[in-house]
């Protein structure tokens, strides 16, 4: 799920819509900058305005740009998977993507499974369907040092880990851009 941010200075505005990946990055930034990643990106009440001096936002970006180039380890990574063939249809799929599948079986197993990926995570949790009809989830396992997971209903689950840094950069050179041009004025921040 992403959320917008509104940044406003008289008529110029600049909106940003950040990826679950990219939020996980900021959250990781705001352990060590926390001022910084308060001031850009805290907005505590839904739609309501919130006025920050330009310049201080200008610093603020200027900061979370130096950690994102001077601490990789603030960076998480993305895991995305492409399945052979989509389940339903059977046709054949190729198409590298985030989120989850569940319904999954694996070759020899009598459960379920249902892999998720994203932001730091790459998970195949095993479920059991109870005797109410719901699942009852019997434990996971992490598969990020994994490059594929075999299964009978979408073949084979190939597994990749992407940076998530790359795009936060490019947003936050935009960012800095807009308040570059506001410097000496105020510009009002809206999450929405």
């Amino acid at each position: 799920m992403g959320l917008d941010l509104v940044y406003a200075s008289g008529a110029a505005k600049q909106a940003v819509r950040f990826t679950d990946a990219e939020w996980a990055c900021i959250e990781r930034l705001g352990t060590v900058a926390s001022t910084h990643v308060e001031a850009l990106f805290n907005a505590p009440v839904f739609g309501e305005p919130v006025p920050v001096a330009a310049n201080e936002l200008l610093a603020a970006v200027d900061a979370l740009l130096a950690l994102l180039r001077d601490r990789p380890d603030l960076q998480p990574s993305t895991y995305q998977m492409r399945m052979e063939r989509y389940p339903l249809t059977g046709q054949p799929d190729g198409t590298w993507q985030g989120g989850a599948i569940s319904g999954l079986r694996l070759p020899g197993e009598s459960d379920y499974f249902m892999l998720r990926v994203g932001p730091d995570q790459c998970e195949l949790e095993r479920m059991r369907v109870g005797s109410d009809g719901r699942g009852i989830l019997l434990g996971s396992e992490d598969l990020r040092e994994r490059t594929s997971i075999e299964t009978e209903t979408v073949g084979r689950i190939d597994l990749r880990r992407r940076p998530a840094r790359a795009t936060l950069k490019k947003r936050l050179a935009a960012l800095r851009e807009f308040f570059a041009g506001q410097a000496g004025g105020r510009v009002t921040k809206i999450l929405c």
